[in-house]
């Protein structure tokens, strides 16, 4: 792994272990008290983007510094890896507030960030993500296993009666989502809480919306 890899690395994979263990921690509060905090908005045509924070609290740290290599990463990967050349991932923003640095990145499809999490985060960790119609993910082998619940929470819903041009998202990975229509229902794995979902890591997480 390269220096730059090395750099932007602490900064995304470090958040998602945050993420996760902030997960924990919140179950020892009232479930009222949970605030989710979004680190995944889909934008259907403009993509989505993915939302790392890290602490940003050494005297050594320096900003121009670790943006520039974040640059050169995502130029790296663009040049090398993305699916569309023209398009690839782009830094949305970074910025330090405090002792915390947040770093924004786009994604114009859901291959570059299965690569981009291969490559430059972890091979071994087998990031899973699917964007798409229903059609689609189930032309890609999709199965839909396990029980569902309809947008209420509350409903069972039968997934074969699902429309062709409904949208899925399909990930193994925690996240808190935010959609760019509305959850129509979810797998057991997933939780929907004042239009925010919530995945759990390391588990098969199904959405379908629309």
């Amino acid at each position: 792994m390269n220096k730059v890899k090395k750099i932007v690395f602490l900064v995304c994979v470090l958040t998602l272990i945050l993420a996760f263990s902030g997960c924990g921690k919140s179950e020892k509060k009232d479930k009222k008290e949970e605030t989710l905090t979004t680190n995944f908005f889909e934008e259907s045509d403009k993509g989505f983007v993915v939302v790392y924070e890290e602490e940003f609290d050494k005297e050594y740290y320096d900003k121009a510094e670790l943006e520039a290599m974040i640059d050169a990463e995502i130029t790296e990967f663009n040049n090398d890896y993305a699916k569309d050349k023209a398009k690839g991932i782009v830094k949305d923003s970074f910025k330090v507030s405090g002792k915390t640095a947040t770093l924004k990145i786009r994604f114009y499809s859901w291959e570059d960030y299965v690569t981009y999490a291969s490559e430059y985060i972890s091979s071994n960790r087998n990031a899973r993500l699917f964007i798409g119609t229903y059609k689609d993910a189930v032309a890609a082998g999709f199965n839909f296993a396990g029980k569902y619940v309809s947008n209420d929470g509350s409903t069972s819903y039968d997934v074969s009666t699902t429309s062709e041009d409904a949208m899925v998202v399909f990930t193994n990975e925690g996240f808190v989502m935010e959609l760019s229509g509305d959850v129509i229902a979810y797998n057991e794995n997933v939780t929907v809480k004042s239009g925010k979902v919530k995945t759990s890591n390391r588990r098969e997480n199904y959405i379908i919306f629309k």
